[in-house]
């Protein structure tokens, strides 16, 4: 009879851990499916490019014709795992359990439950987690790469100066989000004490999100161009 509620009991867990394994899988089609097509913030920055100048640069266009092809095969081209996307699918929870107690707050849409926000029909993006009032990004950065950073920051530096790539991730997560407040951390267990956290605040800005509008509107307008010329 105890042998009998034990495998009972480690049956039920087995099943429990098989439906939540599907239902995480399932989510991340989804998400993977909402992301084809459309210029999402993880790669925002390669429109933002000479921003003194009125056009698309040929990184931008390059970009425009990635979304152009996942549109007419309906395939996402934009996720490569690469060995620092692995540690970060590792490390993420232990960052943002960490985030969570910095900030005191407890984060909503984490993990395999994270949100993305539409932006029209042809952008959107997804925080790493968010509270009815702002969102959070991490990184969990090689040794060199965190490093290199806690020196930025003892140096006076921003994270736009630091990293232009993340800093208008954030930014276009903002603006699609509608979230007023960011906070970008940096986290690495290896290093100790506080210096393992590194934590940046962002602040919605007019000027920057009119210049993300304009620039996603030129690639927009690019984007439907060739659609229509390769569906016509």
């Amino acid at each position: 009879m105890e042998f009998g509620g034990q495998y009972l009991t480690m049956l039920a867990l087995q099943e429990e851990r098989e439906s939540k394994l599907l239902e995480a899988l399932t989510k991340r089609k989804e998400w993977m499916e909402m992301r084809i097509g459309r210029f999402t913030a993880s790669d925002i920055n390669r429109l933002l490019t000479y921003a003194y100048k009125d056009v698309l640069s040929s990184g931008a266009i390059t970009y425009v014709n990635e979304k152009v092809i996942e549109h007419l095969t309906k395939e996402n081209t934009s996720i490569k795992k690469t060995e620092d996307m692995k540690r970060g699918n590792e490390l993420e929870p232990e960052a943002i359990s960490e985030m969570e107690k910095y900030l005191g707050v407890q984060l909503q849409n984490t993990g395999d439950d994270q949100f993305f926000y539409k932006f029209g029909d042809h952008a959107g993006a997804t925080p790493d987690g968010q509270t009815d009032t702002l969102i959070v990004e991490v990184k969990c950065l090689s040794n060199k790469v965190h490093f290199e950073y806690l020196e930025s920051i003892e140096a006076g530096k921003t994270l736009k100066e630091i990293n232009s790539k993340y800093y208008w991730q954030v930014k276009f997560q903002m603006m699609c989000s509608k979230k007023e407040t960011a906070f970008f951390g940096a986290y690495n267990p290896s290093f100790p004490g506080s210096s393992s956290l590194i934590v940046l605040p962002l602040r919605r800005d007019e000027k920057e999100e009119e210049f993300m509008k304009r620039r996603l509107n030129m690639a927009i307008q690019l984007k439907l161009q060739k659609i229509n010329k390769y569906e016509s």
